[in-house]
């Protein structure tokens, strides 16, 4: 029986050595390419992440300055509101108090004029009032 050797001879082998060696080469260097490449994506997408957390906490920070103004405004509003009902009040109360002294005198008045025309003998209601 025969065996059959597959490969080549004993002279092409050293050429192959080469051959594997260069294949080494340029598999290390496309590797070296490659992981240059896979660091620069990471950094970039680090740079891309920073800016969208900066973006993030400015559009908060503006939010929160948004949201403070607003409280601000509805304080002063609620304010100027009570300030409002209070002068309303006051005013009511004032005229409220006008009335019950006008009335008061008034009513003295008309005591008094009723007394004097009894004094004097006069029918009521004919003096002039």
């Amino acid at each position: 029986t025969m065996r059959s050797t597959s490969g080549s001879s004993g002279s092409d082998s050293n050429s192959n050595g080469d051959d594997a060696e260069e294949a080494n080469t340029t598999v290390s260097s496309a590797q070296q390419v490659k992981a240059a490449a896979e660091v620069e994506r990471r950094r970039t997408e680090r740079e891309e992440v920073s800016k969208q957390k900066d973006a993030l906490q400015r559009a908060a920070r503006a939010a929160a300055a948004k949201a403070a103004l607003l409280e601000r405004q509805k304080k002063e509003k609620e304010e100027e509101t009570r300030k409002r009902r209070l002068a309303s009040r006051a005013a009511f109360e004032e005229r409220r108090k006008q009335a019950e002294e006008l009335k008061r005198k008034q009513q003295a008045t008309a005591t008094k004029r009723k007394a004097q025309q009894q004094q004097q003998g006069q029918p009521q209601g004919s003096s002039p009032g």
